[in-house]
């Protein structure tokens, strides 16, 4: 997007389109209330790299390659949607800084 404000923009969550190696291709811009970085800045990453995930860092492969990823409800709901089965996962993603980010994916 050209950062005009759009429809998908006025969505109060977070969408974000990833492609078969779950990099961010398309993100929303929700409202600033969320405490998350520039989602539209991060395509190229894992949703866990865009979002700060302290797990995305461990492993040399990143987001979705560490011990935790294993368990992880974002990483599970995102490997099963690209695999065609859908899926509703919770997930309590702990940022770099320590702060829990509670989603559902």
């Amino acid at each position: 997007m050209d950062g005009n404000p759009g429809v998908l923009d006025a969505i109060p969550d977070i969408l974000l389109a990833v492609n078969s190696t779950r990099q961010i291709v398309f993100a929303n811009q929700p409202p600033p209330i969320f405490s998350m970085p520039a989602m539209r800045a991060s395509c190229g990453e894992t949703p866990g790299e865009a979002a700060g995930c302290m797990h995305s860092r461990e492993t040399p492969g990143g987001c979705g390659n560490a011990e935790s990823c294993k368990v992880c409800g974002a990483f599970l709901a995102i490997y099963h949607g690209l695999s065609g089965v859908p899926s509703l996962e919770e997930c309590r993603m702990t940022l770099a800084g320590g702060t829990p980010l509670d989603l559902s994916v």
